[in-house]
């Protein structure tokens, strides 16, 4: 393995976290998700994790400075990533580490929307009829958190070394093993 590191973005109900918990597992490194890094941000900050749920879903909270949550997000991914090799999964990770460290850089879209509320519904259990709502209000507070804490235009697809539409390799809406052959080819 090339670079030992690999940031997945996506659309939210592409399975992108699907993917990412197969190659970790495939790779046998460690897989950081969005709620782990939010837990390990919540235990650096020393606060509630409902504070941080609350940050995601209004942008800014009464409890804690708003750059206090991002230098503690900041502060948590350098830690994971001193630690060795691993796969880490949004929170602004590209944006973090794209000074220092190489990484695989990818992004997982899916234009299917049935596949993505039937992802949102059997993995994240919305309800069928809430699931394309809570999508949509998912891609909006992540696109939201990019225009505010970066320089990266999210979904911008020159933005990754590696994008994935993952409904162009999924037979059913939960198998991603074509994805993660096709990451593991691109570390080599």
């Amino acid at each position: 393995m090339e670079r030992q590191y690999i940031v997945f973005t996506s659309e939210y109900g592409s399975g992108a976290r699907l993917i990412a918990r197969k190659l970790a597992e495939t790779l046998n490194i460690p897989f950081y998700g969005e709620e782990d890094l939010l837990i390990e941000t919540a235990k650096y900050l020393e606060i509630d994790t409902q504070v941080l749920h609350k940050f995601d879903q209004y942008g800014e909270v009464a409890e804690i400075d708003t750059e206090k949550i991002i230098d503690g997000y900041k502060a948590v991914i350098l830690n994971i990533v001193r630690k060795g090799p691993c796969i880490l999964m949004e929170r602004g990770a590209d944006y973090i580490l794209r000074d220092v460290c190489s990484f695989l850089n990818v992004y997982v879209y899916a234009p299917n929307i049935t596949k993505k509320i039937e992802r949102a519904v059997k993995i994240a259990g919305q309800s069928e009829e809430n699931a394309k709502t809570f999508i949509q209000q998912q891609e909006q507070s992540r696109a939201a958190f990019y225009q505010q804490y970066t320089d990266i235009t999210r979904a911008e697809l020159s933005e990754y070394d590696l994008c994935i539409n993952s409904d162009t390799f999924t037979g059913s809406a939960l198998d991603m093993s074509i994805c993660v052959d096709i990451i593991k080819s691109a570390l080599q």
